[in-house]
């Protein structure tokens, strides 16, 4: 997956990232790829993005478990930002490569849906 964010960050020229570019990173071929790993690039990149959304999710979640008084935004700072920042090159190609879907507005609606509770407070 960190071969897909390599080939991301060093793509210029906005075009799809393909499986053989992939491949080529990580000194495999295409066809290993899709048998024991990913049958797409999109797969990949859905990968990705899930991963890295779900435990942002879950930081949030666990930042009111441990202090239900907490102010929002400091458990924001407290939980979610350290998270972020382990993600923060994912967070980066996804923020600004949306040919794989505009990550921005994915992670913007499930923190919407996951604040609502808390900004009726």
């Amino acid at each position: 997956m960190d071969a897909f964010l390599v080939v991301a960050n060093e793509s210029n020229s906005g075009t799809r990232i393909t499986m053989n570019e992939i491949a080529n990173k990580v000194r495999m071929t295409p066809q290993a790829i899709y048998r024991k790993h990913f049958k797409s690039v999109i797969e990949i990149s859905d990968t990705i993005r899930d991963e890295t959304t779900d435990d942002i999710i879950k930081a949030m979640d666990e930042a009111f478990v441990k202090d239900k008084n907490l102010p929002i935004l400091e458990a924001i700072a407290r939980e979610v930002i350290p998270v972020m920042y382990k993600y923060r090159f994912a967070i980066r190609i996804f923020y600004h490569y949306t040919e794989y879907g505009d990550w921005f507005s994915y992670i913007g609606d499930g923190f919407v849906e996951w604040a609502r509770p808390f900004l009726k407070r």
